[in-house]
This record gives structure tokens, C-alpha cells and sequence, in this order.
């Protein structure tokens, strides 16, 4: 799928309209650990966490795509390096793994962060220049 760079700055500000009015969730579920260890590990507030989120921009992006089990919904892949204080490490540059989609519940538009978490692999930026 092909995004552009406007379509991805009216998701980035849907997204920033639904942190900064708390209508968000990062998946804590049993098979996303990898999220809650993230946080944990460095400790991140809810409000560090949306100010991560809020600092997202286009040159941030790195695809979209279809999610494999529900085919109606989309996803949105980021990334982004953050300084970050680890627990046991102290401050470190992190390239930070960021996937969401745009769910409705009860007829309000939420994002849902599916992952959240220091990235696995290298990160593919759309839009940045190399």
C-alpha cells in the first residue's frame, strides 16, 4: 500500500488530537510483553509516553500496511530514536518500534499502540533523506 506524505500528516494529527484527549491505549495484553517490558525498563510515565507519541512527524513513517488477521483494519508502522533512561544502563539512544491503528469505539475515533517497544531491527523510514 502507498501512502503520502500529506495522508500521513492527517494521521499524525489524528493521532496527536486522540493522545492529547486520552483516547489511546498501548496493548499491555499477555502477548505484548515486549511493550510492558519496554516501559518498565525505562521507566516510562504515561506522560513521557505521550510525549513520544506527540513528537511523531511524517519523516518518522515508515509504512502501512493491512493487518493479516482482521483485513478491514489498517496499520501505521513508526519509528523513531529517543533518549531514553534505562533502569540499569542509564541514558541511551533507543530506535523505538511505534505500530498503531485507528479503531472506533462507540462511535469515538482511539488509537491503539500495538507495539511500543525498542525496535527488533532495523527501522525503514519512507520518507527520510539517507
Amino acid at each position: 500500500m502507498q501512502i503520502t506524505k500529506e495522508e500521513v500528516k492527517q494521521i499524525l494529527e489524528k493521532v496527536k488530537a486522540c493522545v492529547h484527549n486520552d483516547k489511546f491505549r498501548i496493548s499491555l495484553n499477555p502477548n505484548r510483553i515486549e511493550n510492558q517490558s519496554f516501559i518498565n525498563d525505562y521507566r516510562l510515565t504515561t506522560k513521557q509516553q505521550k510525549r513520544m507519541i506527540l513528537e511523531l512527524d511524517i519523516y518518522d513513517f515508515s509504512k502501512i500496511d493491512i493487518d493479516r488477521k482482521n483485513k478491514i483494519q489498517i496499520l501505521y508502522f513508526f519509528g523513531r530514536e529517543y533518549e531514553l533512561n534505562h533502569k540499569d544502563r542509564g541514558l541511551e539512544n533507543v530506535e523505538t518500534y511505534i505500530k498503531f491503528t485507528l479503531v472506533e469505539r462507540n462511535t469515538e475515533e482511539m488509537i491503539l499502540f500495538i507495539s511500543f517497544h525498542k525496535a527488533n531491527y532495523p527501522i525503514n523510514y519512507r520518507f527520510k533523506k539517507s
